[in-house]
């Protein structure tokens, strides 16, 4: 969003959606007291009547006539690995095959990767056990055997892959449990989506009292996959994909230390460079496992993994679990040192007076880069403020910043285009002239993140207003809201839904108040369009970056402090023009699950009835096959 432009939000909290409703007392206005309350009531009976026809949607759905229609179709094999031991580990696996055999739609080959202690064990409790009550196939099961030290756990995944003939192979960890429509799910995906180079779907969650929660996951984004490993318990990949990313593994000597570093290990080297058209993402859960313990996930030590497959792409950096939550990862990315890994940054900031302000953004800015390659442009506005005058005639004078002056109307999209022009950076970094409490090494940081992928286009990054609150974490978009700041004014060490304010990510779009921006794919989509003088300006500029096939990363690993328009107010000008240029987009964001509010980042009011969800969502996939 344009500097100085956003005016200060009413800032809300995460909270269910009774909340949302108005306060009946809050009037003494007799009229407006019953106003209000036929409007709570009416919402009510319209929420109730939804449920209820979600409800009788649901029970119309036959699942076993639409395995019927697939029976036909190449059956999916499955590769279950099991690093642990005992009985319990057998009691796990024995779980997870006879949830495979009761399956829906069958499911081909199942391969087991465990130790012989418990294949041996195996062997002795499942006989008998695996024959379908459908119709008295039986569940055909072998293992491949992993050695005491398990520091050959990639070569028996290998030789499974190796021994399936399925074109798509679903590979899993056996603590997570398949739903029984697993299959069907992944065999109608596939029908409608053939070229998906690899499935994945949401999960549920088991705690330890017993109750299941839903984790609505966004669309397949590789950076959010090396900071938290969410596309699993399940996914499937295609073979010749699977095959090749295990080869190199294997050819670099990586040796996780558990299977679910060996999971995530294979997810990233067989993922890497995909999208999220080339990954599809079933928005329903097909599996639960149960939560594990803190110390449980720091002993997988994925990490690790990560780091290791960024090396392997020839990334250095530190990667380690997060403080709070060991499931997701936090980075600290290292340089290398040939002159592309330092290009320089044009970082534009414009402004209309409020000299102390512009003092203080650029100060911080330089305190804290952590980086040397960048030149400073200030967009002067028509000011006539003496101590910007002083400040920015001392500045020029020593050669530490240049002034580019803008005339006219306000128009931030016009000043930019005009003043990225001027400069000669591969990177533009833009920046509002009231942000300041930079992290250390934010700029290095953020150009070290665009290594990742050579299709990002812009990085964002995690700001706060001035008492800590969240600013921006990313935004996002829905029917209701066609632009939301990602848990806009939750708590400053709030983790924000499934950790994601604190997650490396992708987003549909980031704020221009602080954005990284590579030069090339600015200009190949046209810069800002001027169309949008005050509001709307970035947020379009993704939106064309994305279509375009770019990337936009948000980091929350860069901090700044942004005290958000405390020169201008923001003017929503050509509303009309960007609701029809992108109004089809708001009901399918890939980076918010249709599962979430539609005005807050937080589980809907129908959450409770996943199971319906998903069985109106299995009738309209299978309708859609060709």
């Amino acid at each position: 969003m344009p500097p100085e432009s956003t005016s200060v939000p009413l800032r809300p909290r995460l909270s269910r959606v009774a909340d949302h409703l108005p306060d009946p007392a809050a009037t003494s206005n007799p009229f407006k007291l019953i106003e209000r309350r036929l409007r709570v009531l009416r919402r009510q009976i319209e929420y109730r009547l939804a449920c209820r026809r979600l409800r009788i949607g649901a029970a119309k759905v036959r699942p076993a006539a639409i395995a019927a229609a697939y029976e036909a179709s190449p059956p999916l094999d499955v590769i279950g690995i099991c690093s642990d031991e005992g009985s319990l580990a057998v009691d796990r696996v024995i779980a997870f095959l006879h949830r495979l055999r009761d399956q829906q739609l069958a499911v081909g080959s199942v391969r087991l990767v465990a130790s012989d202690a418990v294949l041996g064990d195996l062997r002795q409790r499942i006989a008998g056990t695996l024959v379908r009550p459908a119709d008295g196939r039986t569940l055909l099961v072998s293992g491949m055997s992993v050695d005491a030290s398990a520091t050959n756990l990639l070569r028996p995944l290998q030789a499974a892959v190796s021994a399936s003939a399925s074109q798509m192979l679903a590979v899993c960890d056996v603590a997570g449990v398949w739903d029984e429509d697993a299959s069907l799910w992944l065999a109608a995906s596939r029908s409608v989506h053939p070229a998906a180079e690899a499935i994945y779907a949401d999960h549920l969650d088991l705690a330890a009292d017993g109750s299941l929660r839903p984790d609505h996951k966004p669309d397949f984004s590789w950076s959010h996959l090396l900071a938290r490993p969410f596309t699993g318990p399940l996914i499937a990949y295609d073979r010749g994909r699977l095959a090749a990313a295990i080869d190199r593994l294997i050819a670099r000597a990586v040796q996780p230390a558990t299977g679910r570093a060996a999971l995530y290990a294979i997810a990233l080297e067989s993922l890497r460079g995909l999208g999220n058209d080339d990954v599809l993402h079933i928005r329903h859960p097909l599996s639960t496992i149960a939560s594990r313990s803190p110390a449980d996930v720091v002993a997988d030590d994925l990490p690790s993994m990560a780091m290791t497959v960024l090396a392997g792409q020839g990334i250095e950096a530190r990667v380690r679990h997060g403080e709070g939550d060991p499931g997701r990862h936090e980075f600290e990315f290292r340089r290398g040192q040939s002159p592309q890994d330092a290009p320089a940054v044009s970082i534009l900031i414009p402004t209309k007076n409020a000299g102390q302000l512009v003092r203080t953004c650029v100060e911080s800015l330089r305190a804290n880069a952590g980086y040397e390659r960048y030149e400073i442009t200030i967009i002067d506005h028509d000011s006539d403020e003496p101590l910007l005058a002083s400040f920015l005639g001392a500045e020029t004078a020593a050669g530490r910043l240049r002034v580019f002056p803008y005339s006219g109307p306000f128009n931030y999209a016009a000043m930019h285009n005009a003043a990225i022009r001027s400069t000669p950076g591969e990177w533009i970094l833009l920046l509002n002239n009231d942000v300041e409490g930079f992290s250390p090494n934010w700029l290095d940081q953020m150009l070290a993140t665009t290594r990742l992928d050579p299709k990002i286009g812009a990085v964002g990054a995690l700001l706060s207003y001035p008492d800590g609150d969240i600013q921006h974490a990313g935004v996002v978009f829905t029917p209701r809201r066609p632009c939301i700041p990602a848990h806009n004014g939750l708590p400053k060490n709030a983790e924000g839904y499934s950790g994601r304010i604190r997650t490396l990510q992708e987003f549909s779009a980031v704020t221009a108040a602080m954005m990284l921006l590579r030069r090339s794919a600015f200009e190949q989509v046209g810069g800002f369009d001027e169309v949008f003088p005050d509001d709307y300006n970035d947020i379009d500029l993704c939106l064309k970056l994305r279509q375009a096939g770019f990337r936009i990363v948000y980091t929350p690993h860069v901090r700044a402090t942004h005290w958000e328009s405390r020169t201008r107010r923001v003017k929503e000008t050509a509303k009309d023009v960007y609701l029809a240029r992108w109004g089809q987009f708001f009901a399918n964001d890939p980076f918010y699950s249709p599962h979430l509010s539609p005005t807050e980042f937080a589980p809907d009011a129908f959450e409770h009835l996943w199971r319906e969800r998903k069985l109106t969502a299995l009738s309209a996939l299978a309708s859609r096959t060709p």
